[in-house]
């Protein structure tokens, strides 16, 4: 009997470790995510024009309508124009290499995604992209894809084949003031700005996207960059390839390139200094002349600038560096003092510099 009560308590025991290990692994489970299925290729909105295609094969195909193709969720377009989609079929994903690759990029993004993303808007570009495959658009019920494809490669041509007349180019700006650029290519109004050095503000004004107005404030570096892009961030990448054995291969494509420009900008910073001339009694004293220069030996000078009734002058819009002051003509009770001296000018502040003899 004692045997069996020890025989009892150690199964007691036994199973009550298992409960918990059954509570721990319930426990962990309720914490796992499933892996979000992908891969998955499926058909959306119905486009209701027919079409009869012959791919570069010689292999056709004849609808009465197609519909919207996504790939993971992404709009897609038919890389393989002698098949149609089967539901449910398994893919496998890779990077889309072919000779066109990088026309066909350009048809989707001038096409779809610049488009205002309409049905015609989608089945012209798949069009398109099937006729760069090599394939033929024999008939269609689609009466307007002429016209909407001549749209297209206007557009296209526009934003790969065209740079803004101001493209990579160097400008000077003081600090305040601004600058507007007029692109007389045509293109800007399709770029979208990616970055600017701080103290840099840019605006595209209302209704003129070719014309660009920057300005430069007191935080501005003294070189400053604005970069800007022709392809939505959204848009550039990798176009992946979704292929299967039985159903037709599609391409969520994006732009590898996204055609980045940038503007170099030299901020003039300036600033202001007030002379004073003052006797040995403290007197100011109208009538001085001085020079400046930017030079030490006084060199290709700013001007020549004379001190008024109360005895000082302001000489504006000095670069924000080293100005050397010459006193050169003073009234005829005092004597000259020619030393060449250096004040600093700093950048939207007035300093100042006394002469006293």
């Amino acid at each position: 009997n004692i045997e069996r009560d020890d025989f009892m308590k150690q199964a007691k025991r036994m199973m009550h470790t298992f409960t918990l290990l059954l509570l721990i692994i319930f426990i962990l489970l309720g914490n796992i995510t499933i892996a979000k299925a992908s891969n998955r290729v499926t058909t959306g909105e119905t486009i209701p024009y027919s079409y009869y295609v012959t791919d570069a094969n010689g292999k056709w195909v004849t609808v009465n309508y197609t519909a919207f193709i996504y790939a993971d969720g992404e709009i897609a377009f038919c890389v393989q124009p002698g098949d149609l989609v089967n539901a449910g079929a398994a893919y496998q994903i890779s990077n889309y290499t072919t000779s066109q690759k990088i026309e066909l990029e350009h048809i989707a993004y001038a096409g779809w995604h610049m488009s205002n993303k309409t049905k015609e808007d989608y089945l012209a570009t798949q069009f398109m992209i099937w006729e760069a495959l090599g394939a033929t658009i024999n008939s269609t019920s689609f009466a307007g894809y002429a016209a909407k494809k001549a749209e297209i490669e206007e557009r296209k041509s526009l934003i790969f084949h065209r740079y803004p007349s101001f493209a990579n180019q160097e400008y000077e700006i003081r600090v305040g003031e601004s600058i507007t650029l007029t692109d007389s290519q045509g293109v800007f109004s399709y770029y979208y700005l990616t970055s600017k050095s701080n103290g840099i503000e840019v605006k595209k004004e209302a209704g003129l996207g070719n014309h660009l107005t920057i300005t430069a404030t007191n935080d501005a570096p003294d070189n400053a960059i604005i970069t800007y892009q022709a392809v939505k961030q959204d848009c550039v990448g990798t176009s992946i390839l979704y292929s299967s054995s039985n159903s037709q291969d599609v391409v969520p494509f994006k732009v590898i390139d996204p055609k980045e420009i940038r503007i170099k900008i030299h901020v003039e910073k300036r600033g202001h200094v007030e002379i004073a001339k003052q006797d040995e009694d403290g007197t100011y004293v109208p009538n001085t002349t001085f020079k400046l220069s930017y030079n030490n030996d006084m060199t290709n000078p700013i001007g020549t600038y004379t001190t008024k009734e109360n005895g000082k002058v302001l000489i504006e819009n000095l670069l924000a560096q080293n100005v050397y002051i010459q006193e050169i003509a003073v009234p005829s009770h005092l004597i000259l003092d020619s030393t060449i001296r250096s004040i600093e000018i700093k950048p939207n502040k007035t300093v100042t510099y006394n002469a006293n003899n």
